[in-house]
């Protein structure tokens, strides 16, 4: 197809099945996320109505793709053999932290939170990351994925801030009493401060629809710092998972905390942060490097299992929050980074391995369009090579530990033998 008819396909199909309005522009400059307020799960509509109905042929490269901004980076993958592929804007840089130019990896909102007070500090967050590409998910009575559910416990993750760097957390939010006396409670700690404490509290981002929801999550569970302004009717919203932070109405905040789909938060007080010492750096890494796969592994059961009924459809919803499992994937190259830093190794040599966490995350995400177009389609001729595919990953992800341990074991040999058992 060229250019043009596939920018007419794309057009076609955002107005008539993706709710962007007609009279809309769409050229080949239109912003996805901030133009057509595309999330991704309207991304993988996008792709599977334009193979379905428009003909379009896809490639690995564009719905693996990490980085597709505009329309004109999808028609650049699609157009012609010779297109340019769209690099990934994420990689993380092996210097410090406190490069001009790093690029940092946001992963997890309870992490990015505490990170932010660990980097207001002074410090390297990238320890804080060991694990996060495992970090636990449940899978729910109905057998869908979940990042979000009374399963999951955050308790390990303050307990490692605390060991590594001396952040201190306090549960503020008291689950034996109702929602009106947590918002009361909430608003006292953000308004009558404790000297040199943050608030962090979790919201409903669902109903906070004056932030992105680019996961199309509802409900949205998400961690935040707030503070006091001198507007009473204004709080100050930090949201570092998504790099955002500005004013926003008090009561809205209040409206997205006070919803029954969240309950939780924390006092954070940095008053006795460090640096994390070595053997306790090394004893964490040990601690969250798992030799399994438990992502993949949970996949592959849920395609198993669906695959064995009469109806593919419900695979769709089960695998509905695979994206927000997907992106841990990237704090490979915050355990990297940090190692090579140390080491004194080369940024190319790093970015091989990068390049092998980039076609980690990006074969998952191409992973999760077959099986939702197995559950649209029931072409169970498809089940073969998505499963080939599936553990074709897990290969890959094991040979990306197997390099990480190794890359860890050098590490520890340049600062001692005797940090940690082997």
């Amino acid at each position: 197809m060229t250019r043009a008819e596939l920018l007419a396909a794309i057009r076609s199909v955002a107005t008539q099945r993706l709710q962007v309005a007609a009279s809309a522009r769409i050229d080949e400059q239109t912003r996805f996320e901030d133009d057509l307020r595309f999330d991704s799960l309207r991304m993988m509509n996008l792709f599977l109505y334009l193979e379905t109905e428009q003909g379009v042929q896809l490639t690995d490269e564009a719905i693996g793709a990490s980085a597709l901004a505009r329309v004109g980076d999808l028609i650049d993958l699609l157009a012609a053999s010779d297109a340019v592929p769209v690099a990934a804007d994420h990689v993380a840089d092996p210097g410090s932290f406190a490069d001009s130019g790093y690029v940092d990896i946001k992963v997890h909102c309870v992490v990015s939170c505490l990170s932010a007070l660990i980097k207001a500090a002074g410090l390297d967050h990238r320890p804080y990351y060991f694990g996060l590409w495992d970090e636990g998910f449940a899978v729910d009575d109905q057998g869908a994925l979940r990042y979000h559910h009374p399963d999951v416990s955050h308790a390990h993750l303050f307990d490692a801030a605390a060991r590594l760097y001396g952040l201190r957390a306090r549960q503020w939010y008291d689950f034996q009493r109702g929602k009106d006396e947590n918002m009361r409670r909430l608003t006292r700690l953000v308004e009558s401060p404790a000297d040199g404490r943050t608030v962090m509290a979790m919201i409903d981002l669902f109903h906070l629809p004056e932030r992105e929801n680019r996961f199309n999550q509802d409900p949205f569970p998400h961690y935040v710092l707030l503070r006091r302004t001198d507007d009473p009717d204004i709080w100050f919203m930090e949201d570092p998972d998504f790099r955002w932070e500005g004013p926003m109405a008090r009561d809205a905040i209040l409206n997205a905390a006070a919803q029954a789909s969240v309950a939780g938060g924390f006092l954070l007080d940095p008053g006795a942060i460090h640096e994390p010492a070595d053997a306790d750096t090394a004893e964490y890494f040990l601690a969250r490097l798992r030799s399994d796969n438990p992502l993949t592994g949970a996949v592959i059961l849920c395609i198993d299992r669906v695959a064995a009924a009469a109806d593919p459809a419900p695979l769709e919803t089960r695998l509905a929050e695979m994206p927000l499992l997907i992106i841990r994937k990237y704090a490979y190259e915050h355990a990297f980074a940090y190692f090579w830093r140390d080491l004194g190794r080369s940024h190319d040599s790093f970015l091989a391995h990068c390049d092998r966490i980039e076609a980690l995350a990006a074969g998952l995400r191409q992973s999760h369009f077959e099986a939702v177009r197995f559950a649209r389609t029931g072409d169970r001729a498809a089940l073969p090579v998505l499963r080939s595919r599936l553990d074709a990953l897990d290969a890959l992800e094991r040979r990306i530990k197997s390099d990480l341990r190794e890359t860890f074991q050098d590490w520890r040999a340049k600062h001692g033998s005797a940090l940690v058992p082997a």
